[in-house]
């Protein structure tokens, strides 16, 4: 037995579904999971038909916004934490509870302060697995316009390439 048929737009998980029956009423408790290509807003509808053949009209039950809920991505712990010399390797793991797939630009500014001027910075776009150095970044970026805007134009600038 299949314990999780699926279509195109959802899943649904039998072991986590019930079926209740108290008197006159059966009453479904159903565990679906809504497949990515089904995001949007949905109506669901109900009918029943009884042993000798007859149908209630189908109703509206209810509406329902289908969607993922976007996980802001983390940088977890960064290795080395510290060092001297004129080279380095850095190890920074960046993770997305959406799952990795969900990353697009991973951004990394080296500076004496939290400015992305006279920096050495660089970027990653994952969908063209290429690694850019900050003058590729500052494409459009105004002088002194601060990180966040910093980040925002590079982000932009590789997204457009």
């Amino acid at each position: 037995m299949n314990t999780t048929p699926a279509n195109n737009q959802c899943q649904i998980n039998i072991g986590a579904s019930t079926v209740t029956v108290t008197g006159t009423t059966l009453t479904l408790r159903i565990s679906v999971r809504f497949l990515p290509a089904f995001v949007g807003l949905r109506n669901i509808y109900g009918s029943a038909t009884d042993a000798p053949g007859s149908v209630s009209p189908a109703s509206l039950l209810a509406t329902l916004t289908i969607g993922t809920v976007n996980v802001t991505p983390n940088i977890g712990s960064f290795s080395p934490t510290g060092g001297t010399g004129a080279t380095a390797t850095f190890t920074i793991p960046f993770s997305d509870g959406n799952g990795a797939a969900d990353l697009n630009v991973l951004q990394v500014l080296i500076n004496g302060s939290l400015d992305g001027r006279n920096s050495c910075s660089f970027a990653y776009l994952r969908s063209a697995n290429t690694l850019y150095s900050d003058e590729r970044c500052r494409v459009g970026s105004a002088p002194g316009a601060g990180l966040e805007r910093f980040w925002v134009d590079c982000a932009s600038a590789l997204a457009k390439n």
